[in-house]
């Protein structure tokens, strides 16, 4: 099944007023050691965890992260909210991925860096490994914003990308002045994770519903989930044309 987005570019309106929140973030975080290069970027992440019963591997942007001496302390059975015990079986989809490395396409390696083709991708090995709990959003806010702040959407998003931490920037008329450090699993959110339980279960029936229709359609099928007019629908694609190649569609088959 495809993910489809919406085109990337959108015209310019003059009376487009742009926030502060890229500028923002630009100026708070810096690369990794070794990965100067891939900064403008940006860093994805493949997780997966249980939504209860429903085995999920969600892709997610990440902002930054926190050094280790500033981020919650791992246990030694670290992991995601809500993941299934490390005593279950490996989900097929998640264990077919586990051994997929991606990267930007064409970088440029500096002296010294690891490079390695996988599946046409240029591999290049640098950084080091960030635990989960590290991650954090950068946000933005002026001063007559932030009392405002609408955590039931925020806190959503944060939840379902299993990013901890969430770093506000509070500013006036573009200066800023104070950042504000959130965890998302503190007591100040327990009403906002209450509240959002309702959509979260919607949000499962959903999923496994696509999940549902799109087997239905057999396993040879091409489908495509859209968003049309405010309706979310599932259509077959005209063209039987793979958007995998069959070496790695064939780890998929293996693990059924």
């Amino acid at each position: 099944m495809q993910w489809w987005d919406e085109p990337a570019a959108e015209a310019h309106e003059e009376r487009y007023m742009a926030g502060y929140g890229d500028e923002f973030e630009k100026r708070c975080v810096s690369a990794a050691p070794e990965c100067e290069r891939g900064i403008s970027a940006g860093h994805l992440r493949v997780i997966s965890y249980d939504m209860p019963g429903l085995r999920l591997v969600v892709r997610c942007e990440v902002d930054a992260y926190l050094p280790a001496a500033d981020a919650a302390t791992e246990d030694k059975q670290e992991g995601p909210i809500n993941q299934p015990e490390t005593s279950q079986p490996k989900h097929a989809l998640a264990s077919a991925l586990e051994s997929l490395n991606l990267s930007s396409s064409h970088p440029t390696p500096t002296p010294g860096t690891r490079t390695s083709q996988v599946h046409g991708l240029t591999v290049v090995k640098a950084g080091s490994i960030v635990p989960q709990s590290s991650l954090t959003k950068v946000k933005s806010r002026s001063q007559q914003s932030m009392a405002s702040l609408r955590w039931y959407e925020v806190y959503p998003q944060l939840l379902l990308a299993q990013t901890m931490h969430c770093m506000v920037g509070v500013h006036s008329r573009g200066t800023f002045a104070e950042v504000r450090h959130f965890e998302i699993d503190a007591p100040e959110f327990e009403e906002v994770a209450r509240s959002i339980q309702p959509g979260l279960r919607r949000l499962r029936v959903l999923l496994e519903e696509i999940q549902q229709a799109a087997m239905a359609c057999g396993a040879d099928a091409k489908l495509s989930l859209v968003c049309r007019e405010g309706r979310l629908v599932l259509l077959k694609r005209t063209s039987a044309a793979s958007l995998l190649p069959p070496d790695i569609l064939r780890r998929f088959d293996a693990q059924a």
